[in-house]
């Protein structure tokens, strides 16, 4: 199985809009068969939300570029925003942070 785990943020007034020269950066690190595949980047004046879904679609980019998109890929996601527009559930359940779809089932392993 695959472990994907991505971050995504920027640098602004708290409370305010993300002004055009606030930096803002997306991570992830993909871990298979022993071996850990990282990658950054970046965007001046983007927000957290286009930095953490960034941070999502380059890694699922590069597990296709690397011929592992048909393999089993446990997600690991910390933002709620990411969660719910990859969710099939109205309500973001599925897939939760413990690792547990919508009924309370586990999904580890599966």
């Amino acid at each position: 199985m695959l472990y994907d785990e991505q971050y995504g943020g920027c640098r602004n007034n708290e409370g305010e809009h993300v002004l055009p020269t606030d930096k803002a950066a997306w991570a992830y690190v993909i871990l298979h068969d022993g071996h850990a595949m990282t990658a950054t980047g970046g965007k001046v004046g983007a927000t957290n939300n286009q930095m953490e879904m960034t941070a999502v679609l380059e890694s699922l980019k590069a597990l296709e570029d690397m011929g592992l998109s048909q393999k089993k890929l446990l997600l690991s996601l910390d933002s709620d925003y990411v969660r719910k527009a990859l969710s099939d559930s109205s309500n973001g359940t599925a897939g939760s942070k413990d690792g547990k779809n919508g009924a309370g089932e586990s999904q580890m392993g599966k």
